[in-house]
């Protein structure tokens, strides 16, 4: 591993099918510039932000490659090696290739993997109860459709995943690249994609800010999604999302017609999707999948007291079975699974915990037990409900991953955040989270409407060393909300 101090910058080289893991430490910022090896090395085809508290896989590219990055504040661990796998499961493979707004789905580095509340397709995914396998987030900060097009080879066809999500060209019209270009661009693209026997998903460009936005502006972003409306429906099996309609302010008649987004949805730029805007564009892509995209069977693993003889799930009563009954802790009442703890992390919050048959829950005519969990009283919106299982421990080398189906929804306030994190005691610490949300002041912004689905980690690989498991799901509301959130099927299970 290197690492790049402030005002320093270091090369370094890719062999064939290796990768290169770019972490910034908390206040870094920074650049990896891949080099044009054509020219010697000399000139950049390609740029990586690198960002405070972040990190990304880059590669593995079909020929040597050279990185130059540059480390403007904090500092930026730089290590090459063997590719983190991300193995198939049983879903469909997937990347997604876009812009920041795509790159906002997913944090990963080898030791740390999440999916990130605030990107839209992992609540698609989610709502989609996880049918497809991400093999990539091929998202970039920064790009138009001219670098998209720059690096589709090795960022996307060389993947040969099953679908695409394309999510691009609102930096074309911040930028001012001409309409036509933008369209030769998409136009490539989609017969590159197609051609190479991928399933395209296109989501329109979502709404900008007032800021910025020129009338000539947003006259183009409405005739470039016009374009991949019209591209879409003349196309036989490409599917279009219109996240541009499901992102505009519909309140009155100033804000719909200059192209507003719902500000309460978006960053204070108006311009990324923050944790309750996600859920809205989930919400419009899962509506316009459902029917198109099958349903997984679920794979029922139990492995209740670790005695029927599943040893792929280290979650001792993964079935949420009631047996002699689980542990309460700090304001958790009522009756919670064996094998399972309900307590309050701090504070006042509260979790009236209770068995429910899952033909009274989810009402899917599938049998089985629901752990229900009503949440009160919290104090302020930071305070956390914990529900933790007790679980046996993989083996080094083993690859897993967390998951557990639930239903939410909240009567009074909202409920900010319903999350899954594991980690790993001893030798080389991993970890993962599911609908992450690194800032307590983030908010799914969950109110009556049901909010249902399958949270999923991504895969991790147990390090030497490793003694042992901790894991949980983790339950956020507004102050004062009430709120029901019912989980089934919860495993950690090894791929």
């Amino acid at each position: 591993m290197t690492t790049i101090a402030p005002g320093q910058q270091s090369t370094v080289s890719l062999d064939v099918g290796q990768a290169l893991t770019l972490a910034g430490a908390i206040g870094a910022v920074g650049v990896a510039y891949r080099l044009n090896q054509a020219l010697g090395g000399t000139n950049s085809v390609q740029s990586f932000p690198v960002a405070n508290g972040t990190s990304q896989q880059l590669g593995p590219y079909p020929n040597r490659e050279q990185f130059l990055i540059t480390c403007s504040t904090g500092s930026i661990a730089a290590t090459v090696g063997t590719p983190v796998p991300i193995p198939a499961r049983s879903g469909l493979s997937i990347v997604l290739f876009g812009d920041s707004i795509t790159n906002q789905n997913s944090q990963f580095s080898p030791t740390y993997g999440a999916t990130l509340a605030k990107g839209y397709f992992t609540q698609a995914a989610i709502m989609l109860e996880q049918r497809f396998d991400l093999v990539r987030n091929s998202g970039i900060s920064g790009n138009t459709t001219i670098d998209m097009a720059a690096r589709i080879d090795t960022d996307l066809l060389a993947l040969q995943p099953q679908y695409c999500f394309f999510l691009g060209g609102t930096n074309d019209v911040g930028t001012d690249v001409p309409y036509a270009t933008t369209i030769a661009n998409y136009s490539d693209m989609f017969a590159r994609i197609l051609g190479a026997g991928i399933s395209l998903i296109i989501g329109t460009i979502t709404p900008r800010g007032f800021s910025g936005m020129t009338q000539a502006r947003l006259m183009n972003m409405m005739a470039l999604n016009t374009w991949l409306q019209n591209f879409s429906a003349r196309t036989p099996g490409v599917i279009l999302v219109d996240l541009y309609r499901q992102m505009l302010d519909h309140t009155d008649l100033t804000s719909t017609s200059q192209g507003q987004p719902v500000a309460a949805w978006f960053d204070g730029a108006l311009l990324h999707p923050i944790a309750a805007g996600a859920v809205q564009m989930g919400y419009a892509i899962s509506r316009q999948l459902d029917g198109v995209i099958q349903k997984l069977p679920r794979r029922l693993h139990c492995n209740y007291n670790g005695t029927n003889g599943d040893s792929t799930n280290f979650i001792r009563n993964g079935m949420l079975m009631q047996g002699s009954g689980g542990t309460l802790g700090l304001n958790a009442s009522g009756t919670i699974a064996q094998n399972w703890t309900a307590a309050a992390a701090s504070g006042a919050i509260s979790g009236a915990c209770s068995m429910v048959a899952r033909s009274a829950s989810f009402n899917d005519d599938f049998p089985g037990n629901v752990q229900r969990v009503v949440i009160t009283a919290s104090g302020v919106a930071t305070e956390i409900f914990r529900l933790t299982p007790t679980m046996a421990t993989p083996a080094a080398g083993d690859q897993v991953y967390m998951e557990v189906e639930f239903m939410a929804s909240a009567s009074v306030g909202t409920i900010n955040e319903i999350s899954l994190s594991f980690g790993t005691i001893g030798g080389t610490v991993i970890a993962a989270a599911a609908n992450s949300m690194p800032s307590s002041t983030e908010s799914l912004a969950i109110g009556t409407k049901v909010y249902k689905g399958v949270l999923r980690t991504p895969v991790m690989v147990c390090q030497t060393g490793i003694v042992g498991l901790y894991g949980s799901i983790n339950i956020r509301t507004s102050a004062a909300a009430t709120a029901q959130i019912d989980f089934a099927n919860a495993r950690l299970t090894k791929v």
